[in-house]
């Protein structure tokens, strides 16, 4: 399922943003996959592609754009110019089209080449997103009228060949009313993605819950706090949230809070 960003509304024009990792989809169009993950060594070449498919019984114009986006603590994005974010490889970053027409119920191939640059200081992962974004459908709203636009990304990581690290821990877990906090970081100079699950146990030691963490991205050399809802039916009493994390770069990561509920 894509994840609704945030929706910006200005005198002519609404524009919705929506991300997804797999897939992405906005009205009658989508993309698949909406992630990439490349590598290249330095002064060398790499294509990826993604595909654009419609629903829609008419074909769909689009413009293609590149951007640049950060990602703070709490998982919310910030989308930023082209070229305007620490470890961006828009710069390198080369579109087979900046617009194009899917026909109806078809499909449309788009690619995205790098060329990254001969230099030895280059590590690490960087990023970028290819926008897609369609030409707009009028509407009104009362008086006003409107131009409804939906832009999709695709999300691109590029890692620079042999220059990768890891590093990474569970840095503290702790109790936010009936919501736990886990915070994971990543003292590496690559993408981790973080899955696993955490246990609620009674004190006797049985596991009366567990709750999943999915395929979470911490970026290179940042911190991500995690929010997990305690189960509703999860009584007074006293229970140790037990974290088994896994760093998609090889590694566990272990942690425990005990903690008591009252009335």
């Amino acid at each position: 399922m894509p994840l609704r960003l945030r929706a910006l509304r200005t005198s002519a024009s609404i524009l919705t943003l929506l991300i997804a990792m797999s897939a992405a989809y906005a009205a009658d169009i989508g993309l698949s996959p909406a992630r990439l993950s490349l590598t290249a060594p330095p002064g060398g070449t790499v294509s990826g592609q993604t595909t654009v498919f419609s629903t829609s019984a008419h074909p769909v114009g689009l413009t293609v754009s590149m951007g640049d986006w950060t990602q703070a603590a709490d998982g919310k994005l910030t989308f930023l110019p082209a070229g305007a974010a620490d470890h961006s490889a828009t710069p390198w970053a080369t579109l087979s089209t900046t617009s194009l027409v899917v026909p109806p119920n078809g499909n449309s191939i788009v690619r995205v080449t790098f060329k990254v640059p001969n230099d030895p200081k280059l590590a690490g992962t960087y990023q970028t997103v290819v926008f897609f974004e369609t030409q707009g459908k009028p509407s009104s709203a009362g008086s006003t009228q409107l131009l409804t636009k939906e832009r999709l990304g695709l999300v691109v990581y590029l890692t620079i060949a042999g220059t990768g690290t890891s590093g990474s821990k569970l840095s503290d877990m702790y109790l936010q009313g009936r919501d736990l906090m886990v915070v994971l970081s990543n003292s590496g100079n690559t993408l981790m993605r973080a899955t696993g699950n955490v246990e609620i146990r009674d004190k006797s030691g049985k596991t009366v819950a567990k709750m999943p963490v999915r395929d979470v991205p911490v970026m290179r050399g940042s911190e991500r706090d995690l929010t997990l809802a305690l189960p509703k039916d999860l009584g007074p009493g006293y229970y140790v949230a037990l974290a088994l994390i896994d760093d998609s770069r090889g590694g566990s990561l272990v942690g425990q809070l005990p903690f008591q509920l009252g009335n």
